[in-house]
Formats: structure tokens, C-alpha cells, sequence
């Protein structure tokens, strides 16, 4: 009897460890990254794809470029599941009228809180930027994304955790999102890796950066870079870097031009000089007014 009970136990553990055995194993991932031009401000779009299904991280701003992405999406022969935009920034998310007229399956997502800013963000800003881009944008009615419940992207079985609501280079309101086994970070505007506007409050930044460098990753994709920046993890020592070259130039220099020759010639080849020029006007820029007693 107790050999029966033992040989019936025998056959379970074999039959289970052969399951687990013939499982399928999670699809291998790949990444592409696809930067516009410096025209439609050097933004970054992300395919992450497996064996059959593909997401798109950030569709782009402008739909000429947004139609670039499309054209890649198909190259992979994957079907495209799912859209995501990491935060509420004309830049980041305008060009998912293109990515859906071609994909009109795939779902789009974002946080609940990014949802909600593009409610008023869509028309506002598309508005602001039509004199200049004219038919490149789509309507100033919005398309908005389906709410995540769970911060959480999904792909052939792994699980792509998302941690929102993150300040980076380009203010709050911010997300990031992690590819384990791609040991990969894809990070909306908390990342540049171009020529940048350093915070006043460099604190709140070097937090989520120390966040993201906690992950240990190897490709860390920012936001803004120029066409052919590799997408490592260097980007995360690039940026204080950066910021404390430009603050120590600021007290070389006597202009808003020698601060900006002097960080070009400091850091060639960069993209978005726009944001250097901003960030040098704003540097020599007289103190605002204090305001008046009340």
C-alpha cells in the first residue's frame, strides 16, 4: 500500500516537472527606438516587439513622422496591441491620430493622471502649435487614452511595470517604464539626452534618476536625442554632467551667445540646440520682480 501511495506521488511529481519542462518560454524581446527630426523636436518613439505582438511607447508629435512610425511597425511583421504615452505633452502624444488610422485595433493607454491632463492639454496645445504645423497635427478634438488600472504595460507574457507621476527634465507628471528582461528603461521626458534646460531644484530630478539607475539598466531610451544617440545607460551620468558644465559656464561667460558656443563646443553633435538657447536666454535673464507688499 505505502509503495502504491509512493509511486502514485512519483508519477505526479514526474508529470508536473514535465509540464514546467514543455511550458512555453516568455517570448525574447526586442527594442527599436525611432527619433523624429529636429523639426518635430527630436522626439523619441519606442517599439518594444516579441515573437507576434508589438507596443509603441510615446506616438510621436508630428503625423508626417507619426506615419514614419507606422511605416516601421509594419516592417517588423508584428501586430501592434497596444499604445502607450508616458505623459501629457503635445510632443509625446498628438501623433497617435496617425498610429491609429493604421492600427484602429490596438488600444491606447495612459495613467489616470496623464488621461486627464490631455484632456485640456490636446486642444490647447495642438492649438498653439497649429500656425506653426498646420496640417501635420490632426484635429483639435482629442483622442484620449483608456485608463490603466494597474500601472502596467503587458507583452507575450511579461509584465512591464510602469512608476508614474515622476519629476525629470521636463518638469512632473512624468513616467517610466521598465523592461525587465531587457534590462531596459524607457523614460518620456525625465531623460534627455540632447542639450537640455537645467532645473532651478536639481533634487526632485537626481531622485527619479537614482530610480531608474536602482533598476540597473543597460538601455535607458530618453525622450529627446538626436537621430543615431545610442540609448544606453551613460545618459544617466550624462546629465549631471551637463547641468554642472552649464552652471559653471554661466559664471564664465558675459552672454546668452558665449554660454551657448561654449556648450557646443563642450558637447558636440547634441540635439534640441532650442532647449540650450532657452536655457542660456533664461540664465542671463534680470531677477523678476519682487512682488508688491500687500
Amino acid at each position: 500500500m505505502a509503495k502504491a501511495v509512493l509511486n502514485k506521488r512519483l508519477l505526479t511529481i514526474l508529470l508536473a516537472t514535465s509540464v514546467r519542462a514543455f511550458a512555453a518560454e516568455p517570448a525574447q524581446l526586442h527594442l527599436d527606438v525611432y527619433t523624429s527630426s529636429a523639426h518635430g523636436y527630436a522626439v523619441t518613439s519606442t517599439l518594444v516587439y516579441g515573437d507576434k505582438e508589438l507596443l509603441l511607447i510615446d506616438p510621436q508629435f508630428l503625423l508626417s513622422e507619426a506615419r514614419e512610425v507606422v511605416a516601421r511597425i509594419k516592417a517588423t511583421g508584428r501586430t501592434l496591441t497596444t499604445v502607450y504615452t508616458t505623459h501629457a505633452h503635445p510632443d509625446h502624444f498628438l501623433g497617435v491620430a496617425a498610429i491609429l488610422e493604421a492600427f484602429p485595433s490596438a488600444r491606447y493607454v495612459a495613467l489616470p493622471q496623464v488621461r486627464e491632463r490631455m484632456v485640456t492639454a490636446w486642444p490647447a496645445r495642438r492649438n498653439f502649435w497649429f500656425p506653426t504645423y498646420g496640417d501635420d497635427l490632426p484635429s483639435e478634438q482629442a483622442i484620449l487614452p483608456e485608463t490603466l488600472a494597474t500601472p502596467e504595460l503587458q507583452l507575450e507574457g511579461q509584465h512591464l511595470p510602469i512608476t508614474g507621476e515622476q519629476t525629470g527634465l521636463d518638469g512632473q507628471g512624468n513616467s517610466f517604464v521598465h523592461i525587465p528582461s531587457l534590462r531596459a528603461v524607457v523614460t518620456g521626458d525625465i531623460v534627455f539626452n540632447s542639450h537640455l534646460r537645467p532645473p532651478a531644484d536639481t533634487g526632485p530630478l537626481y531622485e527619479t534618476l537614482a530610480r531608474i539607475a536602482a533598476l540597473d539598466p543597460l538601455i535607458v531610451v530618453a525622450g529627446h536625442q538626436a537621430q543615431g544617440a545610442s540609448s544606453d545607460a551613460s545618459v544617466l551620468q550624462f546629465i549631471p554632467t551637463y547641468i554642472d558644465e552649464f552652471r559653471a559656464t554661466r559664471q564664465r561667460v558675459a552672454s546668452p551667445e558665449a554660454l551657448i558656443a561654449a556648450m557646443k563646443a563642450r558637447f558636440p553633435g547634441l540635439g534640441r540646440e532650442d532647449a540650450l538657447e532657452q536655457a542660456a536666454t533664461q540664465a542671463f535673464a534680470p531677477p523678476a520682480a519682487a512682488a508688491p507688499a500687500r
